[in-house]
């Protein structure tokens, strides 16, 4: 990503594969990406965070503790490019994806890289539930 963004050398990425549309059907939330990705499902975590509110009302006092860890089993890849969540949780709400200080502790184990020689993280993001 530095040689791109410092250099503007386009044949390396400038960051992870990233949300491009974030969409809920009922209990479910569809995430499908810019790039090809692939989930891991031995990470640590599945590294999504959901809130029942707004995204500035769950972010509000110092500690977070209205994030709610979504658990590895609810997060499945159902193509190249897209996740689906499962949240039985009432409707609306807001999702975030590693949203932690320290969100693993190894080296390659966060949930999301893309699918490709590069193999670049997806960065952390917040998104509004409707």
């Amino acid at each position: 990503a530095g040689l791109n963004v410092a250099y503007d050398d386009k044949s390396y990425p400038a960051g992870g594969p990233f949300p491009e549309v974030v969409s809920r059907d009922g209990g479910i939330v569809m995430i499908t990406f810019d790039a090809d990705i692939e989930y891991l499902e031995e990470a640590e975590i599945s590294g999504f965070f959901y809130c029942s509110e707004t995204v500035d009302k769950c972010d509000e006092g110092s500690q977070g503790t209205k994030w709610m860890d979504v658990a590895k089993g609810k997060v499945q890849q159902v193509d190249e490019r897209t996740l689906a969540i499962e949240l039985t949780e009432t409707p609306g709400g807001s999702l975030a994806y590693i949203w932690r200080e320290s969100p693993v502790k190894e080296l390659y184990k966060l949930p999301i890289y893309s699918a490709d020689v590069f193999r670049m993280p997806t960065p952390p993001f917040k998104h509004q539930l409707d």
